[in-house]
């Protein structure tokens, strides 16, 4: 909520919640009340163990938006959240490939995409700075303008 309208903020992070459920099995829930009327097929894993979206857990860290160039684009916002916070197995669902556990300093040393580097570093400071989660500070914005690539703080 720190850039964007409540709502708006609250459907992203419950969008987050739900996509990393969807490709790794694992929940990021806590107990609720079973919600009043139908549910979709998407939060069934949720509703089963008696959990909602732990939207008090999850931290906004940033977001990037790749060149009007590339054929493939996305606008994507990045979410941490710590793992003790999260339950269940790692079950690929055939989207992704090779996934699991790696402290972020591995994960960095494996030679992956600058964005995705980018966005280990900021998670790996948000680990390191405690204090700093939930603060007011603008999220960074990773994008491209005139061929270069700049951060804009919002």
């Amino acid at each position: 909520a720190r850039s964007l309208p409540p709502d708006r903020a609250r459907a992203l992070a419950v969008a987050a919640i739900r996509e990393t459920f969807e490709e790794t099995g694992l929940i990021l829930g806590k107990p609720a009340p079973a919600p009043k009327g139908s549910v979709t097929e998407d939060w069934k894993g949720f509703l089963d163990l008696g959990l909602a979206p732990a939207l008090d857990e999850l931290d906004a860290i940033g977001r990037a938006i790749t060149p009007a160039q590339l054929p493939k684009r996305f606008n994507a916002r990045f979410f941490v959240a710590r793992a003790d916070h999260v339950q269940g197995e790692i079950v690929g669902s055939g989207e992704l490939i090779n996934i699991g556990w790696l402290p972020v300093e591995e994960a960095i040393a494996m030679g992956i995409a600058d964005i995705t580097e980018i966005v280990a570093r900021l998670a790996l400071r948000w680990f390191q700075h405690p204090q700093t989660r939930f603060t007011r500070d603008p999220l960074p914005l990773y994008c491209f303008r005139r061929g270069r690539r700049m951060v804009i703080e919002r």
